[in-house]
């Protein structure tokens, strides 16, 4: 009788250059959520050096507290990669040349007309008895064992590579070995609203098998449930819409539900303009660009931009800016125009910096303004700004100009 008892998983990632910071661990933040999307309960992370007795013994006692192990870096060819030699060790297991992963690497350095160092050999010395895990992105194969009942699976440290291989060839494992039951991540992505205060409007969510949290994504926040997988769907899309009530035209999309599309803040935008068969044209001076480039990144935005420029300095032009953003649209021949510029120096406010940032927006029988107010680094101003501006022109072309908390767009900050 298969039992309900969370699994338990553990995340170890290798490498001097994780342990000192040298390297933002991405990697573990990604398997965490992965696992517990699967299903798993994630109660530990461990990041250890290039030290082979450190690197076998957080192995092995990670194997003997969880019931799969999952563990990145260390399968490199250099004389610091040090994870195939500790788990040796510790299982027993003699390290063998596994033919077929020394053809993969092989193959690879043809594909990219490079001839293969002759350390690269070490990549296809797997212990005894181990699944070899391919990998088609990179050199360094990856492998999977038992060891002290619990199953291990040792990745390449590269995200892409080791993305792909947890997909491809882990996860097949994690369902032949154990009973999963999936837990689903909803998540209503909001713009124009902080943290505190979208809080506030979600109240406590207090329903069996459903976990509430939040997330910062700059320039948005997001409302994050993870459902058991027993949970009714119309119990769940009752929950989801009466989140999007009390939140308002905050919310901009929802991902996790069969019938909603989701997607970012510039890909909504880009859709309702696509929707319209309208057209866009923009003036960046407080954004430095970064609203035309995240509508670049999708197909159908990218096609509605007629006319995009930057003009970056100390000030912005003294006219109104929904004016300027009529004037923008219709010298480019676009139904939209939009600007960001800036509004005055920047401001020192104890320990960060301040500034004040005009936006403008102007359509078919719509114009409308914002003063708003962005805190940190210039970059985190530009970003901020970028958001806000994207925002404003989607309340304006869903007609919710009047609705939600639209005053404040320098809301996306995050923590307040």
């Amino acid at each position: 009788m298969p039992s309900d008892d969370p699994l338990l998983a553990e995340v170890l990632s290798q490498g001097d250059e994780v342990l000192t910071g040298q390297t933002v661990d991405t990697n573990a933040a990604w398997l965490a959520e992965r696992l517990t999307d699967l299903g798993f309960l994630v109660t530990r992370h461990t990041t250890v050096g290039d030290d082979i007795e450190a690197i076998a013994t957080v192995v092995d006692e990670a194997a003997g507290r969880a019931e799969f192990v999952v563990s990145t870096g260390g399968l490199g060819p250099t004389d610091d990669d040090l994870t195939a030699e500790a788990v040796s060790r510790i299982t027993r297991r003699p390290l063998e040349l596994d033919a077929e992963a020394l053809a993969g690497i092989e193959a690879f350095f043809r594909r990219i007309g490079r001839p293969m160092a002759e350390t690269n050999r070490k990549q296809a010395m797997l212990p005894a008895g181990a699944r070899r895990l391919d990998n088609d992105a990179g050199t360094a194969p990856g492998f999977a064992l038992e060891h002290r009942g619990a199953l291990l699976a040792f990745m390449p440290g590269v995200p892409r590579e080791m993305r792909r291989m947890f997909e491809q060839a882990v996860v097949p494992l994690l369902g032949d070995r154990f009973r999963l039951r999936p837990w689903r991540l909803v998540t209503l992505r909001c713009a124009g609203i902080g943290e505190s205060d979208l809080q506030a409007r979600v109240g406590r969510i207090d329903r069996p098998g459903i976990v509430s949290g939040f997330r910062t994504m700059l320039p948005e926040n997001h409302v994050k449930l993870r459902v058991a997988p027993d949970v009714p769907e119309d119990e769940l899309r009752g929950l989801v819409a009466a989140l999007r009530e009390r939140i308002g035209a905050a919310v901009f999309a929802v991902e996790g539900l069969d019938d909603e599309p989701g997607g970012s803040l510039a890909e909504v935008t880009g859709r309702l303009l696509a929707a319209r068969a309208e057209t866009l044209a923009l003036e960046e001076g407080a954004s430095g660009g970064l609203v035309v480039a995240s509508l670049a990144r999708h197909e159908d935005a990218a096609r509605r931009v007629l006319d995009a420029r930057v003009q970056l300095g100390p000030d912005g032009p003294p006219d109104d800016p929904a004016y300027r953003a009529e004037r923008l649209r219709t010298r480019a021949g676009a139904d939209w125009g939009l600007v960001t510029h800036p509004a005055g120096p920047v401001e020192d406010a104890g320990v960060m910096q301040v500034a004040a940032v005009r936006l403008g927006v102007a359509g078919p029988e719509v114009q409308a303004a914002r003063s708003v107010r962005l805190p940190g680094d210039p970059s985190r101003r530009q970003r901020l700004a970028a958001g806000a501006a994207l925002d404003l022109l989607r309340r304006a072309l869903s007609g919710l100009l009047d609705e939600g908390n639209p005053d404040r767009p320098d809301a996306p900050s995050g923590r307040e």
